[in-house]
């Protein structure tokens, strides 16, 4: 019998009886893959009520399962380098990183909730159509940009937490870096200008 599968319609083999012609349906490695993956990254549509919020319940790339809640409405505002560790708000960073070690032995057990900046999304304004002005507008008063930042929260263990807190403090690190260099490049620059023969063309002139 050959084994086919039942998705890619792929031969994956054959097994007793050999003589017979019939077919058996499995799924193959890849496609098995793919759908473990689809299942990862897919948000469950159903809204979770606990309360007077309402968050989605959603399920990462490792499987775990977290929480969407709208910051400043349903959980804290937090930078991209801010997370919540068991309730209590740190900014990941080689300064903070005792502080974070002795909060995560005082928390028992080894898995503790995790809330982090999870994505945003930006209303934009509808363009208006263009036409013949019948009298000069008033210039429109800025409005303040329409968006709208969520939050995670998902429970790991211990390991995960000093993970996540590490992998948030190297990136804090490496946008520190990008600016200082840039910061010094626009100053190098600077100082060259200040040096470039022809500066004193007016100086000579007058004389």
């Amino acid at each position: 019998m050959k084994i086919i599968c039942a998705k890619c319609k792929k031969l994956m083999g054959e097994i007793e009886p050999f003589d017979d012609s019939k077919e058996t349906r499995a799924k193959c490695a890849d496609c098995v893959r793919q759908e473990e993956e689809e299942r990862a990254t897919r948000m469950v549509a159903a809204p979770i009520k606990r309360g007077s919020r309402e968050s989605k319940k959603i399920i990462l790339d490792n499987g775990a399962e977290g929480l969407i809640t709208i910051a400043g409405k349903e959980s804290e505002s937090l930078s991209l380098w801010d997370v919540i560790f068991d309730g209590r708000k740190f900014f990941c960073s080689e300064e903070t990183t005792k502080e974070f070690e002795k909060h995560l032995e005082s928390i028992p057990g080894d898995e503790l909730p995790v809330t982090f900046l999870h994505s945003m999304t930006v209303k934009l304004d509808t363009p208006k159509r263009r036409g013949k002005k019948k009298q000069e507008e008033p210039p429109a008063e800025k409005k303040p940009s329409d968006s709208t930042t969520y939050n995670c929260t998902v429970r790991v263990s211990k390991a995960a937490a000093r993970q996540i807190f590490r992998d948030k403090q190297s990136r804090m690190e490496q946008v520190v870096g990008i600016l200082a260099d840039a910061a010094w490049k626009a100053s190098v620059k600077e100082r060259m200008r200040e040096h470039v023969p022809g500066t004193a063309k007016a100086d000579n002139s007058a004389t």
